[in-house]
């Protein structure tokens, strides 16, 4: 459509663009995550309840000291 691809539409041009776009697809409730792969949700996913069904924090990870660092010649 433009040679330029960041280069910006004229109102009306973009304005037929919008308008001539495709229609929603049709919806498909049951579907494997394989074919969902590439789409997005029309609305928000919501969880029946919560899992765990308490607040909860995870962490996994290392800690260092810096002197540690610098005592090992790295960096």
């Amino acid at each position: 459509m433009l040679a330029e691809p960041d280069a910006l539409l004229p109102v009306e041009l973009a304005r037929a663009v919008g308008l001539d776009a495709p229609a929603a697809l049709p919806a498909e409730p049951d579907m494997s995550p394989e074919t969902a792969l590439g789409r997005v949700l029309a609305s928000p996913v919501l969880a029946a309840m919560s899992l765990p069904p308490w607040d909860n924090s995870a962490m996994d990870g290392y800690t260092i000291r810096a002197s540690g660092v610098a005592a090992s010649g790295a960096g």
